[in-house]
């Protein structure tokens, strides 16, 4: 089930982490506070989003899309390790609102990911964000990370 994110949901998902959503963080936020973290990515504008297990009634992942620029639309994600349990009803819920966001109020969708995620990468071919370029070394301890994006043209 998806609905909209609360502080809960944020707190929740922060605190239960998936390793390598931990180590991407880091690698641009450096140490950080993830209680703080999960203030800041709920108090964000724009769309945001909680999927629940359907057994447990658990938050499992956390979503959204904010505009970053005119017209330009950041998407973000945090899951715990039971992010497979979600990846179906998220995957479904990103293509509507991609789809809906790019034919009224975006020319551009876009991501950054650190190298290291290629599950990820995998995941957002299946979102039809293609790959744009590297930059390297922006993690602090030189990890590199990818670009995504998918063009209202491209819907």
């Amino acid at each position: 089930m998806i609905a909209e994110m609360t502080i809960h949901d944020a707190l929740y998902v922060c605190r239960n982490m998936a390793p390598l959503e931990r180590r991407e963080r880091e690698a641009l936020l450096g140490d950080f506070d993830v209680e703080a973290h999960a203030v800041d990515l709920w108090r964000s504008a724009g769309i945001k989003y909680t999927c629940f297990d359907a057994v447990s009634g658990r938050a499992v992942v956390i979503g959204g899309v904010n505009e970053s620029f005119s017209g330009v639309g950041q998407t973000w994600m945090c899951s715990t390790q039971e992010w497979a349990i979600a990846v179906r009803e998220v995957t479904r819920y990103s293509r509507r609102v991609f789809k809906s966001l790019l034919e009224t109020e975006l020319h551009r969708i876009e991501t950054l990911s650190a190298a290291f995620k290629t599950d990820a990468h995998r995941w957002f071919k299946l979102l039809r964000l293609e790959y744009e370029s590297t930059a390297r070394r922006l993690g602090r301890n030189g990890e590199d990370f990818y670009r995504f994006a998918r063009l209202r043209e491209e819907t």
